[in-house]
């Protein structure tokens, strides 16, 4: 079993996936702190709710890393253009990522200046929704659109939420909404991951 001399993309794609997971299970934690915090929820159970909600995504997303790098293995290294295109895609989402930073610092200082805190929470949920829109025509994964517009529909309807309850059901349906997207993002990338290395071990 030697290296493809062809050039794959799936291995990296796979491992990307993961990656992905990875730091949306970090954010679907915090989310689902928030909300449970809000609910004066006892910090024991809080502990446990969280190490729960990781356990169920982390270990299935480390297998996702190993087959990935199994897959590397086998695959040959990745063509100039492919290896531009990937710097490229990492650049694209430093800037993103920096651009919600930004925005998130920005709403949440004019909100609170102008005495509307209430509304913090909905605005952040919105910037996160929307930050997915670029990401989804950057990694081509047509099931972000969805993602985002259904936080962003999620923090807009969460306006008319009244305000003592408006912080603890937005951030639980935000965790939520991860949640699932990490768990189609686990079942998306193990599938690939296996067929890939099912394609190289029996080429």
């Amino acid at each position: 079993m030697t290296a493809n001399a062809f050039p794959d993309y799936r291995p990296k794609a796979v491992t990307g996936m993961a990656f992905g997971t990875l730091m949306l299970t970090l954010f679907g934690c915090l989310w689902l702190a928030r909300g449970f915090q809000a609910m004066n929820l006892h910090s024991a159970w809080l502990t446990v709710l969280l190490v729960l909600f990781a356990a169920s995504l982390l270990v299935p997303c480390a297998g996702m890393f190993r087959i990935g790098r199994q897959a590397e293995k086998y695959a040959g290294p990745l063509s100039p253009e492919q290896g531009r295109d990937q710097k490229r895609m990492g650049s694209s989402f430093g800037l993103v990522f920096t651009a919600e930073g930004v925005l998130i610092l920005l709403a949440v200082n004019v909100l609170n200046n102008l005495h509307l805190e209430h509304y913090v929470i909905s605005a952040i949920a919105a910037i996160v929704g929307l930050h997915f829109v670029p990401l989804a025509r950057l990694y081509r994964v047509g099931m972000y659109y969805t993602v985002g517009s259904v936080m962003t529909v999620a923090a807009i309807l969460s306006l008319a939420v009244p305000s003592p309850l408006r912080e603890s059901s937005l951030a639980l349906t935000m965790g939520t909404i991860l949640w699932m997207t990490c768990a189609a993002l686990i079942q998306r990338g193990l599938r690939l991951g296996r067929a890939t290395l099912a394609d190289h071990v029996h080429a």
